[in-house]
């Protein structure tokens, strides 16, 4: 989960200096530049657009699993210590970025990916550029709410 290809947070339409990415440029540089046979990265242009609301969010909010009930109590610990983003408990996931990033060790079957030659800036943006890294990059959804629904059925213990 790096970066910022074409989207910002939230699916704003200008990129953003990710938070990873900003928070340490020469060690995500050097992952990029890796001679590993294969990189893959969902930015926010992905990621960043996945979050639970609605019935899939009751779903997971009111489960009877003991990890589901663990995860909801963690989550209200850390919403309270949250000060970057608005957390709504009883209606709204915040986002979960990271879920992307695992599905992908997986699946891509509800992604389009693209091989882009990316560059990191000094101010911690990643950028398409012919002289850049060719990562494989998550960078649309063809199906958002397919994931989000496998999602919360992986999430359920029902797939």
């Amino acid at each position: 989960m790096h970066g910022s290809i074409y989207k910002g947070y939230g699916g704003k339409e200008e990129r953003d200096p990710e938070a990873n990415v900003r928070s340490d440029i020469p060690s995500i540089r050097k992952v990029l530049s890796s001679d590993f046979k294969s990189k893959i990265i969902t930015p926010l242009d992905t990621c960043g657009l996945v979050f639970l609301d609605g019935e899939r969010y009751k779903k997971i909010y009111n489960s009877e699993k003991p990890i589901l009930k663990a995860l909801m109590e963690n989550y209200k610990i850390w919403s309270k210590l949250v000060t970057w983003t608005k957390v709504d408990l009883e209606n709204h996931s915040s986002t979960l970025f990271d879920t992307v990033a695992v599905y992908l060790a997986y699946s891509y079957e509800f992604l389009e990916i693209e091989s882009i030659k990316i560059t990191v800036t000094d101010d911690g943006y990643t950028v398409p550029d012919e002289k850049g890294d060719e990562i494989l990059v998550a960078i649309r959804w063809k199906d958002l709410n397919a994931f989000l629904d496998h999602l919360v059925e992986r999430l359920l213990g029902e797939e």
